[in-house]
């Protein structure tokens, strides 16, 4: 929910890969451009700094990573995790 809050993020899921948490995010680049923010990888990593410094150490985000296509779905709009390409 704390991601989701903020207007550049409009997707975002959290996942263990190799004894790390990893947050995945599909950021807003109209609003991105739309605020001048040339860096959302910056941008984001100081959204997931913020998080951090309120979350215990076993929940702090170790890997972000940014998406360039929403989440895919389910037809009842679930996201679908089996399909997600933990690789990028």
């Amino acid at each position: 929910k704390q991601f989701t809050d903020d207007p550049m993020v409009i997707e975002v899921m959290a996942y263990e890969e190799k004894n790390k948490i990893v947050a995945e995010f599909y950021p807003d680049t109209l609003y991105a451009k739309k605020i001048g923010a040339e860096n959302i990888k910056a941008y984001i990593e100081e959204l997931v700094n913020k998080a951090n410094a309120v979350l215990s150490s076993e929940k702090e985000v170790q890997v972000i990573k940014l998406r360039n296509e929403p989440f895919p779905r389910t037809a009842s709009g679930k996201i679908i995790r089996k399909k997600l390409d933990f690789h990028s």
